[in-house]
C-alpha cells in the first residue's frame, strides 16, 4: 500500500470509530470519513497513485453506464486537459440514464472544472 492509501485508511478508521462511539449513523460516518481523508491525504499522492487513478478514470470515461459523482471528481482531480472533452461528452450521453439530482450535481462540478 502506498502512503496515500495508508493515510486514507487510517483517517477513515478513526472517524468511523468516533461516529460509532457517539451512536450516530455509520453511513454518515463513512461519508464524512471519505471526504476528510480525501482532503487530508491528497498531499501524500505519488506517481503510483496517479497511475491507478488514471486507469480508473479511463475506465469511467469509456463506460456507457450511469455517470457517478465519484468518477467526475476523480477526473477533475487529475486535471488532465484531454479528459475535459471526454468528461463533457460522457455526461451528455448519460443524461437520460441518470436521475435529475445527479445531473444537477454533475453539471455544477463540470462547470467549476471548466
Amino acid at each position: 500500500m502506498t502512503k496515500y492509501e495508508n493515510c486514507k485508511k487510517k483517517i477513515i478508521n478513526n472517524v468511523i470509530k468516533n461516529y460509532e462511539k457517539k451512536g450516530k449513523s455509520r453511513k454518515q460516518g463513512i461519508a464524512i470519513a471519505l471526504s476528510i481523508s480525501e482532503k487530508e491525504c491528497l498531499k501524500h499522492m505519488n506517481k503510483k497513485d496517479i497511475e491507478k487513478l488514471n486507469i480508473k478514470v479511463k475506465k469511467f470515461l469509456d463506460s456507457k453506464n450511469k455517470i457517478s459523482i465519484a468518477g467526475v471528481l476523480d477526473t477533475i482531480k487529475l486535471n488532465n486537459p484531454k479528459y475535459k472533452q471526454k468528461l463533457i461528452k460522457r455526461f451528455i450521453q448519460s443524461i437520460p440514464y441518470n436521475n435529475h439530482q445527479t445531473n444537477i450535481k454533475v453539471s455544477k462540478l463540470i462547470v467549476k472544472y471548466i
